[in-house]
């Protein structure tokens, strides 16, 4: 993780503030564009370069400094396929999927979980394009994730969170974790638990993180994972059966792209009934 606050994302203000390698990517707009800098770091493993990500116009830009030179990839709010946000302790990431140029494009940022408030701005403007005009500011129907606070609270909090104003939930799914037995007594992860959440605008599916070992006998689970998916966006849904096992993929098409998610054989209506609506609503 970061050693010190030199290295966190932080919000720039103005164009004398703008590292000077990235400045001649950088128009100077009135107003002032929402600029966040992203300084190079070491996570461990893990190390990123030096990005700046500029959002202005219904479009993101990430510069991104590699080996001296300076990368551009332009994502109009209108072509991104989906995008992804991660937090796991001090470590969180956004990742923005979109076409560029006819081609799929990937741009991750990772930053100290600290700001994590600077990159909210990010993602609620590309959720929001897709946003319906008849919206209403308080039309959420956060009644139907009440069923989780038996079975999960924390995905209850994760759920109730993420539904921006003038969404309204047509259905969801629950999966909890899913083992299976090794050698008796040892036992292996096949999914961690999973939510997914059909709005009337976009597909919400909220995942746990991996299991984190800590001085090599504590596992827990930290944070999570949040993916948004525009229903205009999808191409096809379907579900099938993965492996011996009996387990049911819901297959997600995008343009380019695709995302799986696995169920217990138990869901098999639920899914069924969640992939009729999808089809209800690209129609």
């Amino acid at each position: 993780m970061p050693s010190t606050t030199a290295s966190w994302a932080r919000s720039v203000r103005s164009w004398e503030e703008i590292p000077s390698i990235f400045k001649e990517f950088v128009c100077q707009l009135e107003p002032f564009p929402y600029i966040i800098d992203s300084p190079a770091d070491n996570w461990g493993k893990k190390c990123t370069n030096h990005k700046l990500i500029c959002m202005y116009q219904e479009k993101i830009i990430v510069l991104e400094l590699i080996k001296n030179r300076v990368t551009e990839v332009c994502y109009w709010f209108k072509d991104i396929q989906h995008i992804e946000q991660g937090k796991m302790l001090l470590y969180s990431w956004i990742g923005i999927h979109g076409m560029v140029g006819g081609k799929l494009a990937k741009s991750i940022v990772e930053y100290n979980s600290v700001v994590a408030a600077l990159f909210e701005p990010i993602a609620a403007m590309i959720r929001q394009v897709h946003l319906l005009p008849n919206h209403s500011s308080n039309d959420q129907n956060l009644s139907q994730l009440n069923f989780l606070k038996q079975l999960n609270y924390k995905f209850f909090n994760y759920a109730s969170e993420c539904i921006l104003p003038g969404e309204k939930i047509m259905d969801r799914v629950y999966q909890c974790a899913i083992y299976e037995k090794r050698l008796r007594v040892f036992t292996r992860s096949i999914t961690l638990a999973h939510l997914t959440i059909l709005t009337d605008k976009e597909i919400i599916i909220i995942k746990e993180e991996e299991i984190i070992k800590v001085q090599g006998k504590y596992d827990f689970k930290n944070g999570g994972v949040w993916a948004y998916i525009p229903v205009d966006k999808i191409i096809n849904m379907n579900i099938h059966v993965e492996g011996e096992k009996g387990l049911l993929a819901l297959a997600i098409g995008l343009q380019e792209n695709s995302i799986s998610l696995l169920f217990s054989s138990l869901q098999q209506q639920d899914l069924q009934t969640l992939v009729e609506a999808v089809t209800v609503m690209l129609r």
